[in-house]
């Protein structure tokens, strides 16, 4: 009744006013709900959204012209009030059943997987639902989800459905992010409602039995899975597998990080991520399968339903999500309407499509797929026609290239402040790749499908699978080509949440000049450039000043960073200064935020470049920078009493110190802070850890507790 209730307060919203319009308002109240940390109950929520509907029914009965601004202003408090009750009702974390509530170390947790096992480097992961805990006296009935990993020493046997035990005593939260700017996977997995998570060996769980309530996921998942091994057998090619996977069904896992590293050069990721595109491309495959029954009235409804059909199926085969789930409620809008012969408005389909999607699931709004989907088709929409009227070409080739070349500007336009504020990159030659991917994108999707069908026909299989090794195999090293151009990629670019603001007022702004042509709009840019400009004059000023030491978490390393200005000097081990995805994911985010323009690097038991020692100065394990006096443990400490012990302000303890206790360390030096670095085993923190320092020292592992950061003038 509930969830009845607010979908007729939607309904009755939705009569008064157009979908662009509802939108903003109910995504600013899911935002806000979302980020906010108080629990709404469901009688609350339902007192507001019924005092919301007396007030809008209040006010749109006002005869008055000069105060009928008041329905429309209501409408408005009505919505944005109404996402922020939707998303932060919907956090299962609050909720009284939570598992988490109910659980201690002897718990058994009672969970049902929730997806088919995902193959990893090491593990299999799936998402699991906690629906029971069982402890000492009771057992009680929760929610709540959960990741789970198994060991992969072998293949365990599970399925959608599965209900299985597990203890509690394995569960832990979901890491938060260790270094300043680095990706905050617990934040992620808490958009999608999940906050734990259990690393599990052969013999830590046992299965309960199979209770399958949803038997069309079940089938779908099936499918998934066998089409996955049939593309395996027929593929040979790794590379060649691993992008039919995941382009033709959704199937990322596979994808190893110079593949990924080279199409996000190339400005080509949404090929791998199956998208709109994908859905895109199929939408018209179908159509034109289903030519002879457009010509037939009686069979026009018949072919508004498989097609419909077949888009939700691949959607829910390809894993369902945000930008495949907004490509199919489009695309189903778009055949209704043809089918029914009412034109269409783009942007309400658009806006509506993202409503139902908050409907379903608010926490869809802070999903990068989401985001860059809406936007993208929004920047096509708004812009491809004004690129594509600058040059009218009469071969048809030439001008199907145009038209991809505009598609591609006019996404990119819109699209690249979000690759800019999550990503720190933008690909220079995306127009380049996009000319030859998304045609060939589209002849792989047709020959595997051809092959995903007609495997089981003698010989068809081999042939179709060489056939498109050979497409995918042409495809790739088109990018590789693009990706070995001369800046195929910078790297390093950075701006702020309000930068990112400012410029989608300007691209906003922009249009409206191209549909208005009004000089009075051009003035409006020119203030919000100059105040793009003001902001990055100051944020520059302050980078020009910055003086840290950091000590970054990166596991079984260290990795010290001292930043002066938009210079800096890196010590670190040589294997870490090549591992490139490491840098990137722990170190260079922290760079690119402070603008960090010049790199430097160095080993702590090497000598230092002259050049450096104007603010920087090594000898031995000592290390001085602005006046702050570092010295890193890495061999024993002599065991003789020192009567002065040596001022320091930090101490590091490294990989090789045989030191046993702080007290060790404190007999020696007199320092604020001792830092563990990265190098340093879990159980020699927990032993140290047992001892109390001074008073006026403070123990900082960084494995613990995160990179130590300190910034000083």
């Amino acid at each position: 009744m509930e969830a009845l209730f607010y979908f007729y307060v939607v309904y009755f919203i939705l009569r008064q006013i157009n979908y662009v319009r509802i939108f903003v308002p109910f995504a600013i109240g899911i935002i806000a709900g979302i980020y906010s940390s108080h629990f709404v109950s469901n009688n609350v929520s339902l007192l507001v959204v019924l005092l919301s509907i007396i007030a809008f029914s209040i006010t749109t009965l006002i005869k008055k012209y000069t105060l009928r601004w008041l329905s429309g202003f209501t409408a408005t408090v009505i919505l944005i009030v109404f996402g922020f009750l939707w998303s932060s009702s919907n956090k299962n974390i609050f909720h009284q059943n939570y598992f988490e509530k109910y659980a201690n170390q002897n718990s058994l947790l009672i969970v049902k997987i929730d997806e088919y096992p995902k193959e990893k480097e090491k593990s299999f992961k799936a998402i699991a639902n906690v629906i029971g805990i069982e402890n000492e006296i009771k057992q009680e009935i929760t929610l709540g989800k959960i990741q789970l990993y198994f060991s992969k020493t072998a293949k365990p046997d599970i399925h959608y459905g599965d209900i299985l035990v597990i203890p509690f005593k394995n569960v832990q939260l979901i890491n938060e992010a260790k270094n300043p700017y680095e990706f905050d996977y617990r934040e992620f997995m808490s958009f999608k409602q999940i906050h734990h998570q259990a690393f599990l060996k052969n013999g830590e769980w046992y299965f309960l039995q199979n209770k399958c309530d949803n038997i069309f996921l079940k089938k779908v998942y099936f499918l998934s899975e066998y089409l996955v091994k049939v593309l395996k057998q027929y593929v040979s090619n790794e590379q060649s597998f691993s992008i039919a996977s995941s382009l033709l069904l959704g199937a990322r896992e596979t994808l190893d990080f110079h593949l990924i590293k080279a199409y996000s050069s190339a400005g080509a990721m949404h090929v791998l991520a199956v998208s709109g595109l994908h859905v895109a491309i199929l939408f018209l495959i179908i159509e034109k399968l289903l030519f002879f029954m457009e010509r037939k009235p009686h069979l026009k409804l018949i072919r508004s339903i498989i097609i419909v059909l077949i888009i939700w199926i691949y959607a829910f085969l390809t894993g369902f999500s945000p930008s495949v789930q907004r490509a199919a409620i489009m695309f189903s809008f778009i055949t209704i309407g043809k089918h029914s012969g009412r034109g269409y408005n783009i942007y309400n389909v658009l806006a509506a499509s993202a409503i139902i999607q908050l409907l379903l699931n608010p926490f869809t709004i802070m999903e990068v797929g989401f985001q860059l989907s809406y936007l993208a088709v929004a920047g096509i929409v708004m812009f491809q026609k004004f690129f594509y009227d600058f040059i009218y070409i009469k071969n048809k080739i030439i001008d199907y290239l145009w038209q991809i070349t505009c598609v591609s500007f006019a996404a990119q336009i819109i699209t690249f402040p979000i690759g800019l504020l999550y990503f720190y990159q933008f690909p220079l030659y995306f127009f380049v790749s996009n000319l030859f991917v998304i045609p060939v994108s589209f002849v792989i999707m047709m020959i595997g499908t051809a092959l995903l069908v007609l495997h089981p026909i003698p010989y068809c299989g081999l042939l179709i699978g060489k056939v498109l090794s050979f497409v995918i195999w042409l495809m790739n090293e088109s990018i590789f080509i693009v990706e070995q151009l001369p800046f195929s990629l910078i790297q390093g670019l950075s701006i702020s949440i309000l930068e990112s603001w400012l410029i989608y007022f300007l691209i906003i702004l922009l249009f409206a000049y191209i549909q208005l042509k009004n000089s009075k709009i051009i003035i409006a840019m020119l203030v919000v450039i100059a105040l793009l400009s003001t902001w990055n004059t100051v944020e520059n000023y302050f980078q020009y000043k910055q003086k840290k030491f950091v000590v970054y978490a990166v596991n079984k390393n260290y990795a010290y960073d001292f930043i002066i200005g938009k210079e800096n000097l890196l010590f670190a081990p040589k294997e870490l200064r090549e591992n490139y995805s490491a840098m990137q994911f722990h170190i260079m985010h922290n760079w690119w935020e402070n603008d960090i323009m010049k790199n430097s690097y160095a080993e702590y038991n090497k000598e230092m470049e002259s050049k450096r020692q104007s603010y920087f100065f090594q000898y031995k394990n000592y290390l001085f920078f602005n006046n702050k006096r570092i010295v890193v443990i890495n061999n024993k400490l002599p065991q003789n009493k020192i009567e002065n012990r040596l001022n320091v302000d930090y101490v590091i303890i490294t990989k090789g110190n045989k030191i046993n206790s702080l007290a060790q360390i404190q007999r020696l030096f007199n320092t604020k802070v001792i830092i563990a670095d990265g190098t340093i085993s879990k159980s020699k923190i927990a032993h140290l850890k047992k001892e109390k320092v001074n008073r006026n020292t403070v123990f900082h592992s960084v494995t613990e507790n995160g990179a130590f950061v300190d910034s000083f003038n």
